[in-house]
């Protein structure tokens, strides 16, 4: 018996939601599953006030015939957290440069 994509895809998404629910019960007291793919839990910022956290499941399809990547994904985060880092260092090196200029 096959099934849709789509109810693939929704089974999926139930059973991490659950796995999640259950992982995160372990460590906050009150987690609450708030839509069919969201659940929520309150925590305590270091200043002392109540905040929330909030968790969206997704299982995405990709686009226009490419399936999703996930270690695709990754790869591009990581070569911009990189790129961004480089840009960070020059333009340190450019202030640094500019203040020993005007000393």
């Amino acid at each position: 018996m096959s099934i849709s994509p789509k109810k693939e895809r929704d089974m999926a998404r139930e059973s991490v939601i659950a796995k999640a629910l259950e992982l995160f019960s372990t460590e906050y007291e009150d987690v609450m599953l708030i839509e069919s793919n969201q659940f929520c839990f309150p925590l305590v910022g270091v200043n002392g006030t109540e905040l929330y956290a909030r968790l969206t499941v997704s299982i995405p399809t990709g686009t226009k015939g490419e399936p999703f990547n996930g270690y695709e994904l990754a790869q591009d985060y990581v070569f911009r957290c990189e790129e961004a880092e480089a840009k960070a260092k020059e333009r340190e090196a450019e202030k640094a440069k500019k203040i020993k200029k005007e000393e």
